[in-house]
């Protein structure tokens, strides 16, 4: 259910008149196979502009996860309803997500990519080792933690967090110390073996990807 995106019943603070809009799941309990209980869920509008702490759907995201047209998931507005106001799923934002971060990802998909891990487990039964990039407010959420540790369920797999080393020309941010901990430890007490990527000449802007992005700059 987390990081899918469903059609709702929701009640609209304004008028208290309930209209069935898509929403963007962020957390649920229906793990323990009941009907009627709560999920938390964020409002996807195509109507409203986009706050500082939005996150944006441009036209061509829209149309692979299901959307008719660019949106905004509004962040700051996020809800408590019943499981029973849901109506049909429109899609799936987390491969999406994943295709905007690593364009590799538009040729090989989560779920291909998942199977050829366990085939080859099944075939050597050796570890993986997963890098996973830290990225603040994009990927090192505890809902980010609580997806990954699904994905890995009963996977012979080794975790190797990695601080996001910033350059100039691209906008990602590198997640905070207290963020990496955090992740680390919610990883860790569900029995994933995981790690924290030591990190070496970042504060010169020469650690891994930095270098080659100076120079194409010409610094």
């Amino acid at each position: 259910m987390i990081g899918e995106i469903w059609t709702y019943k929701a009640t609209k603070p304004s008028d208290n008149l309930e209209k069935i809009r898509p929403v963007l799941v962020i957390g649920d309990d229906g793990d323990n196979g009941l009907e009627f209980v709560d999920i938390n869920y964020a409002i996807i509008s195509s109507s409203a502009s986009c706050g500082k702490y939005d996150v944006e759907i441009n036209e061509e995201t829209a149309k692979c996860i299901g959307l008719k047209r660019p949106s905004v998931i509004k962040t700051t507005k996020i809800y408590t309803g019943s499981r029973q106001k849901l109506g049909c799923k429109i899609g799936d934002l987390t491969d999406e997500l994943r295709k905007e971060i690593m364009p590799i990802a538009k040729a090989y998909s989560l779920s291909e990519l998942m199977d050829a891990l366990n085939y080859y487990i099944k075939k050597t039964n050796r570890r993986v080792t997963f890098e996973y990039i830290m990225l603040e407010d994009i990927n090192d959420s505890e809902k980010e933690a609580k997806e990954l540790v699904s994905l890995l369920k009963g996977i012979n797999c080794y975790v190797n967090l990695i601080p996001y080393n910033e350059t100039s020309h691209i906008e990602f941010v590198k997640s905070t110390k207290e963020n990496i901990l955090a992740f680390y430890d919610r990883l860790k007490s569900k029995g994933i073996n995981v790690t924290i990527r030591r990190e070496f000449g970042s504060k010169v802007m020469a650690a891994c990807g930095q270098l080659r992005a100076n120079y194409e700059e010409g610094k």
